[in-house]
């Protein structure tokens, strides 16, 4: 955007200023007391702030704000988070993955393991947009082993009488704190129902108003039991001797007999005060119930299952478990289309199919949004009939049908090396290898995936060595004018390993691409064809350098300022350092990104679209993308030379691309005969292994007469 677009003055600048401040402290406060660390993150611009509640987190080194959250996690990760996991939550934080999965399901969550002061410590991380605010996101990072700690910090100091009075305070419905020495007490009270005492909420003598009150609100059956135990000295010789107290009776409440139970505590030998406190256990159930139950579906919660799934590990350390990860893949479709009270239909409609086709031995529940899990015995698991039934889920009422597209991701449980959030993690990340969404529906975490996995994890660590160490350089190959003359070349990664030898770009590209350090590898490509080219420029200032751009660039940083700031430094012209891009950079911000191609067209780069006619390529496409290099694939001709329908649409895509000033360059030249049949037709540069494969700087520079 130009400058004289945009009319913010100092005075708005500043209370926009305020006001994120405000919004960031707002949120921080809110999310203090659950996480340590909270991050609130621009979605636009990546720039971030963090506050930082524990002094392990303050002490890490990681940047109190910044410019770039993602490009500065993977770096942060790199460092900070266990190697086995480091892909994984890598993987997980790609931005643009990580927006699409928010929109879908409105929130991410995530456990893995960190390092932290020298130790192992399981993490969790939730993602969601600020409340009524999708430009900005927040991120919860809660340590379990500090909030385990905490806790035990707390029970030791918990033993002074206020202290134990507050934690009970949670789970019982009336407390009263008792002076055994003068009888004076208070009462606290949380419940309508147990508001009974005539007393109020302080008194003189407990045990003489206990005596009066229980009388008319003990059920009878059980007066006598209460009235024996709760007189002074019978109580005090059951906490003197045992230092606490408890017993089950019934109260009458609204006319009818509850079930309540009384603890009694006395917080230490000389102490002279006690504590006693009453529940309704009918209403304890209640709570219970909901705490551990989905509201929506009336399974388990995520918390909650791993409690259960963890429990039947304990209970058959001889049965061999499947952990299922279940994702809903068309749910926002179903959303958009039926609408939000058809989506709730469709959710609870899963939660009733595990019902009806799981059987007790099996454990399931709600993970987060649209995603459930299950554990399940081995021996129950029968794929076929799974995927069949997977296949037919099909939704109905009285307003629609549709049908839901239902994914499970399995990993064989491994309950005394794996910790249960990683086994779901893990059947989560086997999800990516379906290829057929519509005919597979069920995939599983293999050795193979687990090999991936680690090998993702190696080459990620070891990216930064190889920039440094020029283990990764380019390779150069050669592209011809209708002369056979060499007029430039494109810069293709190659990695040299000093372990694994030479590296064919399948091996570590697609990981890459997948984590977003591909970001690293582009910027590396660039500045070694700037230095190339800065050292032919007096042999041959016309030669040029194809580079690649991936479209995860267009997340991380401003890639127009990025490359211009190396072309000055290497004092080259922009013309010599050719954009290429795919189709693909278009299929996502179509309008933001055609206008970042035509701010390097301006700045005096020629941008190249790659691959044509090798994805969804159209006309359309051809007309609104502002290139002046198109970049035909040889496959596009098919496996024969002289395929005539194929022959006859390059012949005009040629002549079109003419006709629109562009320039057309076939790649994959691969014969004297595809040579001879695109000169015909006009094609004006070529690459490919007729000319040249890929090769060393130094074998290039000779090839194009640059050196003896």
């Amino acid at each position: 955007m130009h400058e004289n677009n945009v009319n913010i003055s100092g005075d708005g600048e500043k209370t926009i200023k305020q006001s994120e401040n405000e919004i960031f402290a707002h949120v921080s406060r809110t999310l203090a007391s659950r996480y340590e660390v909270i991050y609130y993150v621009d979605v636009n611009t990546s720039e971030y702030r963090i506050y930082s509640a524990s002094d392990e987190y303050s002490n890490l080194g990681t940047q109190a704000e910044g410019s770039d959250f993602f490009a500065d996690a993977v770096r942060d990760i790199n460092t900070l988070i266990h190697p086995e996991d480091r892909e994984m939550v890598i993987s997980a934080l790609d931005k643009e993955n990580l927006i699409k999965t928010i929109d879908r399901d409105g929130t991410f969550e995530l456990s893995y393991r960190q390092i932290l002061e020298g130790r192992q410590q399981y993490v969790s991380i939730l993602i969601m947009y600020a409340t009524g605010d999708h430009s900005h996101l927040v991120i919860g990072v809660s340590n379990a082993d500090v909030q385990v700690r905490h806790q035990q910090e707390l029970e030791s100091k918990n033993r002074t009488f206020n202290e134990i009075a507050t934690a009970l305070a949670s789970k019982y419905e009336v407390i009263y704190t008792v002076n055994t020495e003068t009888g004076e007490y208070n009462e606290y009270s949380t419940s309508e129902n147990f508001r009974w005492s005539e007393s109020g909420y302080s008194g003189t003598d407990f045990f003489s108003d206990t005596e009066r009150n229980i009388k008319t609100s003990v059920y009878p059956e059980d007066y006598p039991m209460v009235a024996d135990v709760m007189t002074k000295e019978s109580l005090l010789k059951k906490l003197n001797a045992f230092g606490k107290f408890t017993m089950s009776y019934r109260l009458v409440i609204e006319g009818e007999p509850s079930y309540v139970s009384l603890y009694a505590v006395k917080p230490s030998p000389e102490s002279e005060n006690i504590i006693i406190a009453v529940a309704n256990v009918d209403d304890t159930k209640k709570v219970m119930y909901d705490v551990t139950h989905d509201m929506q579906t009336g399974i388990y919660t995520r918390e909650y299952l791993y409690s259960k799934i963890a429990e039947m590990f304990r209970n058959n350390p001889d049965t061999e478990y499947y952990i299922c990860y279940v994702d809903v893949m068309n749910f926002k479709v179903v959303n958009d289309i039926f609408g939000t009270e058809f989506g709730n239909y469709a959710i609870k409609h899963i939660a009733d199919w595990f019902r009806e086709n799981l059987s007790h031995r099996c454990c399931y529940g709600r993970l987060l949004g649209i995603n459930f899990g299950i554990c399940m015995p081995k021996d129950e698991f029968d794929l076929q009939k799974f995927e069949d039934r997977l296949s037919k889920f099909i939704l109905k009422n009285e307003k629609a049908e549709y049908h839901i597209l239902v994914h499970v991701g399995v990993y064989e449980a491994d309950p005394e090396t794996t910790p249960i959030p990683i086994m779901f993690d893990r059947a989560n990340l086997s999800l990516s290898t379906i290829n057929d969404e519509y005919k597979t529906h069920i995939a599983f975490y293999n050795d193979k995936l687990r090999e991936q996995i680690l090998w993702d994890q190696e080459i990620t660590a070891q990216l930064r060595k190889a920039v440094e160490e020029m283990q990764l350089k380019p390779y150069l190959q050669p592209i011809a004018d209708k002369e056979g003359k060499v007029v430039g070349a494109e810069a293709l990664a190659r990695w040299e390993h000093p372990k694994y030898g030479f590296l064919a770009p399948y091996k570590f590209i697609p990981t890459f691409e997948k984590n977003g350090m591909i970001v690293e590898v582009d910027r590396h490509m660039w500045e070694c064809s700037c230095r190339l080219l800065a050292k032919w420029k007096e042999k041959n200032p016309d030669l040029f350098i194809s580079v690649n751009i991936s479209p995860k660039n267009f997340y991380f940083f401003d890639v127009v300022s990025e490359i211009k700031k190396l072309v000055e430094k290497y004092g080259i012209n922009p013309a010599n350092l050719r954009i290429e891009i795919t189709e693909t950079v278009m299929m996502n911000d179509a309008e933001n990104r055609m206008q970042i191609l035509e701010n390097f067209r301006s700045a005096g780069f020629i941008v190249e679209m790659d691959d044509f006619g090798s994805g969804y390529s159209s006309l359309n496409m051809l007309k609104q993308m502002p290139v002046d290099v198109l970049k035909i694939d040889m496959k596009f001709l098919g496996s024969s030379d002289d395929s005539d329908k194929a022959n006859i649409i390059v012949r005009n895509v040629i002549s079109l691309t003419r006709e629109l000033g562009i320039t057309s360059l076939t790649e994959g030249v691969e014969t004297q005969n595809q040579y001879n049949t695109l000169n015909d037709m006009g094609c004006i540069l070529f690459q490919g292994y007729y000319f040249a494969k890929p090769m060393p700087v130094e074998e290039f520079e000779k090839f194009a007469g640059l050196t003896e």
